[in-house]
């Protein structure tokens, strides 16, 4: 090796220990590594570190979604409280047209009681909700009435519905995320 390589060489390396990285003194002083350090190439070093890059993206990136779902958990949950009327009434009304849309019954059912009612905050508000509905005498096919009165014969039908209403109220947005009905036997 030439004595200008062998230079070069020596400015490119750096002593290493344990992973750790110690850069050498500056240009043109004699490549030495003492005790149990040893000679790596720069680039090797420059390659591990390149390595390490994404493993520590992807920590931060874990971080950051932790600490934002943890914020949004500290919203509180579902919690049984006073809502707006306004906003409830809305809620229930989208409720019970989705439910007649989706039933595969003749007669449309209306929301006979509001049995318990609880809200969480998120990017919008969820409700969860049980509602007691209902079978009317009016058909589905039928212009719709102001009123309908409910069954009172034979085809009389009460159902008891858990339903969570996803809705972002400002902007006039709902979605049924879940819901359950079975028969009532007039507990409520």
């Amino acid at each position: 090796m030439s004595p200008a390589a062998a230079k070069a060489s020596a400015t490119d390396l750096q002593c290493s220990r344990d992973d750790l990285t110690l850069p050498l003194a500056g240009a043109g002083t004699q490549a030495r590594c003492v005790g149990t350090y040893r000679q790596v190439p720069a680039e090797a070093v420059e390659m591990k570190a390149r390595g390490l890059r994404i493993p520590l993206l992807l920590l931060l990136v874990i971080v950051v979604v932790k600490a934002r779902l943890s914020h949004i958990q500290r919203w509180g949950g579902f919690k049984e409280q006073a809502t707006s009327e306004k906003n409830m009434n809305s809620t229930i009304h989208f409720f019970i047209q989705s439910y007649n849309n989706a039933s595969n019954d003749t007669y449309l059912f209306q929301v006979q009681k509001l049995i318990q009612s609880q809200m969480q905050l998120t990017t919008g508000v969820e409700y969860l909700v049980t509602v007691k509905i209902g079978r009317t005498k009016c058909k589905k096919n039928e212009t719709k009435k102001a009123s309908c009165p409910l069954q009172s014969n034979k085809l009389k039908k009460s159902l008891v519905c858990k339903s969570l209403i996803y809705t972002v109220p400002w902007m006039n947005y709902y979605q049924l995320w879940n819901n359950s009905c079975q028969g009532s036997k007039d507990l409520y």
